[in-house]
């Protein structure tokens, strides 16, 4: 079996790189989002998605949800055996 070095390979991951958690994850930014549209050749982002999902699997309508809630209106009640505490 042959072992690569890690200094011997390219750096091909943003985790290879000590990118930070959050531009990981977080997504792009209006001028990344501006600057992939324009090299697309689309003008938004509803655009983009026009073309790329076919009619017949694209939902249309809105999602039925109930509004939303506060996290205190949301949130299990204290049990008082937290291990933060």
């Amino acid at each position: 079996m042959t072992e690569i070095s890690s200094t011997s390979r390219p750096r091909t991951s943003p985790l290879d790189a000590g990118t930070p958690f959050a531009e990981r994850h977080i997504g792009p930014n209006p001028e990344a989002v501006t600057r992939m549209l324009s090299v697309l050749g689309y003008d938004s982002l509803d655009a983009l998605a026009e073309a790329a999902v076919p009619e017949a699997i694209r939902w249309t309508t809105g999602l039925d949800l109930p509004a939303a809630g506060t996290e205190a209106e949301v949130a299990p009640p204290e049990t008082g055996n937290s291990r933060l505490a």
